[in-house]
């Protein structure tokens, strides 16, 4: 599964206006940086799931970090977070 690649295929709809802007205010609340990354996101989780997703994202954090030692407070700490 490639969900990090370069992406070729376009999948394409058209929405309400009602449905588009609350996706918006969905998926930048979230933090993705684009529309298109937040649906590369949800296509993802309903053909792979959630947790598979889930466990990608881990994979690429955990190959980033290498043996790094976690440094600042966790993300259950007050505090924590951008």
């Amino acid at each position: 599964m490639t969900m990090f690649g370069k992406a070729g295929e376009p999948a394409k709809t058209t929405l309400p206006t009602d449905l588009k802007m609350a996706f918006y205010s969905k998926w930048s609340a979230a933090g993705f940086a684009s529309e298109a990354e937040a649906l590369r996101h949800l296509v993802a989780i309903y053909v792979y799931g959630a947790r598979h997703v889930e466990s990608l994202h881990l994979h690429r954090i955990r190959a980033m970090a290498g043996d790094m030692s976690v440094t600042g407070p966790s993300v259950d700490q007050p505090g924590a977070g951008a």
